[in-house]
């Protein structure tokens, strides 16, 4: 590992298998192809437009997940009046995932400055920049060339800003649902008043492990970064092919 490696190998949480594989994903130098894949995107994406869009459609579709839990909470009632099952979503989940908004921002705040300063994520989250980069993303970030690590801030400029507002929303969303989550627990118990009010607090503080990959699951949807679909899958794995092609060709040409 090079010095760069080595510093986010010291950073590593080990129990968490995905920010591991994040780590061995980007394991060596970057190839030719990354290079240049990486800098043909921060091309199409440095106009303004892109960046407005890309934060109006976060802040929207985030937004939109309020009513549709009112929504969801009230066909919810119906079904279980049927299934006799157990409530999945409530109404009164509305406000809850509200005032994530008060306890994401500041910590979304903290979490995006960090990814401009660095170019990088937290190590527990990949961007839809990310997904779709591949192992190309951060290619002159992780150069061995000093002179690429130096300029590397300048060229991926529109990568790294879009990435910065993606971390942003998703520790939003990710507090909204935990919220959410904590509301619904007490609800199915039962629990009203200063017991309901003790316990949501507690449980919003100390959240169960299902909690945190339900929240993270519903952070990724809220901030379009589900896992791609076999149709996406396929078409990605065609548009790799090509620039895997392209890059060979370029090998052939030096040759």
């Amino acid at each position: 590992m090079n010095d760069q490696e080595l510093e986010l190998f010291k950073k590593i949480n080990f129990e968490n298998p995905l920010e591991v594989e994040r780590f061995l994903n980007r394991l060596g130098d970057p190839k030719l192809k990354d290079y240049l894949w990486e800098f043909w995107y921060n091309s199409i994406l440095s106009g303004i437009p892109t960046h407005l869009v890309n934060i109006a459609s976060n802040t929207a579709w985030g937004m939109f997940q309020i009513p549709m839990r009112g929504l969801a909470g009230g066909l919810d009632k119906m079904i279980v009046q049927f299934t006799g099952k157990e409530r999945q979503r409530y109404v009164s989940e509305m406000l809850p995932m509200f005032a994530g908004f008060k306890t994401g921002i500041p910590r979304g705040a903290k979490r995006a400055l960090e990814t401009a300063k660095t170019g990088e994520p937290p190590l527990d989250l990949d961007t839809k920049w990310d997904i779709e980069l591949g192992a190309s993303v951060s290619a002159f970030e992780r150069s061995p060339y000093p002179i690429l690590r130096k300029v590397a801030p300048y060229l991926t400029l529109a990568t790294r800003a879009l990435r910065t507002m993606d971390v942003w929303a998703n520790s939003i969303a990710f507090d909204q649902q935990i919220n959410a989550l904590a509301e619904r627990a007490a609800r199915n118990k039962g629990l009203k008043g200063e017991a309901k009010k003790d316990f949501v607090l507690n449980l919003r503080e100390n959240p169960t492990k299902k909690m945190i990959d339900d929240a993270k699951a519903f952070a990724k949807y809220s901030t379009f970064m589900d896992d791609p679909g076999k149709f996406t899958a396929w078409v990605n794995s065609g548009r790799d092919g090509l620039v895997g092609s392209f890059y060979h060709s370029l090998i052939h040409l030096e040759i």
